[in-house]
This record gives structure tokens, sequence and C-alpha cells, in this order.
């Protein structure tokens, strides 16, 4: 039976409280210090997931309409090369920077994933939008056979994963 709507939403919720309080907890020294999360640091993990979620959000349609997304299926090699590239875009971006878009783009998301509650932040975006436009039912559209909600689950342990490595760091300080 697949999962209903709350419950991939609540899971989400989780994964990215979780995540956003790990990044909030790691000291300003830490920010941009190599070694501690592989080629990354902190704040071009963050920017990673800001990227990530852009991309979610320009394939939420066809996800919902049955179509895989683009990078399921490709090899580590092929998905390490195209968030390189869609870090690279960002790079730039000092730590506050990329703080406020991570928490804008995840505010946005998490009040989308309420919105049909009546429960939104009042964040406005695209991703607002996007995520407010996807009914309850039919179910199947949340389960992890469909590919809109294989990718709803798959951020909830995108998130989790890198919200432990994030604790990592904290304790490798």
């Amino acid at each position: 039976m697949p999962l209903d709507s709350a419950t991939v939403r609540a899971g989400f919720e989780h994964g990215a409280h979780s995540f956003l309080a790990a990044v909030q907890a790691v000291p300003s020294d830490q920010w941009d210090r190599h070694g501690a999360l592989g080629d990354w640091t902190l704040r071009e993990l963050v920017l990673h997931l800001v990227a990530r979620d852009k991309v979610r959000l320009e394939e939420f349609d066809r996800m919902l309409g049955g179509t895989h997304a683009s990078w399921i299926g490709i090899t580590s090699e092929h998905m390490d090369a195209i968030n390189e590239w869609h870090l690279g875009e960002l790079r730039h971006l000092g730590w506050e920077d990329a703080r406020r878009r991570l928490d804008t783009m995840r505010e946005a998301l998490l009040g989308a994933l309420h919105a049909e509650q009546g429960l939104a932040h009042g964040v406005e975006s695209a991703l607002l939008g996007a995520l407010h436009a996807v009914p309850a039912e039919p179910a199947e559209v949340w389960s992890p056979e469909h590919p809109f909600g294989r990718i709803m689950h798959a951020l909830v342990a995108h998130d989790r994963h890198h919200a432990a490595q994030v604790k990592q760091l904290r304790l490798q300080g």
C-alpha cells in the first residue's frame, strides 16, 4: 500500500529540520573548512542542497505526470559531475547568502507541503506554487514506486545523510 501524503510530508519536514538544525549548530570557523565533508565545505554542501532543490522544482510536473527524474539511473561519476556543475554556478556565494538561499528554499518547500492543509508559512516562490498543486490523491503519487514519490522519499534520505555528515563535522571540530 502506498504511503499517504501526510506521512511523506512529515518525513520530509523532519529531515529538513534535522539538516537545518545541524547546520545552525556549526561554529563559523568551520563553514569553509575542507576535508570534513569530503571534497566540499559546509558552505558548498548547503549550496549543493539549494541547487538540487531547484532541479527538483524544474522537474516536478514531469515527475507528477509519471516521468522519472533526469538523474535516475545515471552513474555516480556522472552525478558527481552534474553536482559539481550546479555547485559551480553558486560557489561564489558567501556563507550568509548560502544559508539565506537554503532557508528560503526549505521554508518554501515546507510551506508548500502543508499548503493544502492551510498551514503554509507564507513564503512565496515557484517551489511553493508547484508543491501546493500536488494533491493528496491519488495516493499512488506519494508512493516510492511513482516518480514523484520516489524523489520525495529520496529527498528525505538525502537530507538525513547530509545532516549526519554535518553532525560529524561538529564532532570533529
